[in-house]
């Protein structure tokens, strides 16, 4: 169920401001590190690539911050 609940919250990214995005990568980091079955490996990358699309969006909107001055 929480899986679950994360996956919906990171399909919509946008609509989070950074520091809402930034405490959710948080709390994604601290489920992949407790990930260490591997049956759970899958889950474990996708957790990886919700990250990277996290860190992606954090630069955007500090792109978008920075050039909008």
């Amino acid at each position: 169920q929480m899986l679950r609940d994360m996956y919906l919250k990171m399909d919509n990214l946008t609509s989070y401001t950074k520091y809402e995005i930034a405490d959710m990568r948080a709390h994604v980091i601290q489920q992949v590190n407790r990930i260490q079955n591997w049956t759970h490996a899958v889950d474990k990358r996708v957790f990886q690539i919700q990250i990277d699309k996290m860190d992606e969006e954090l630069l955007q909107m500090k792109f978008s911050a920075g050039s909008s001055k």
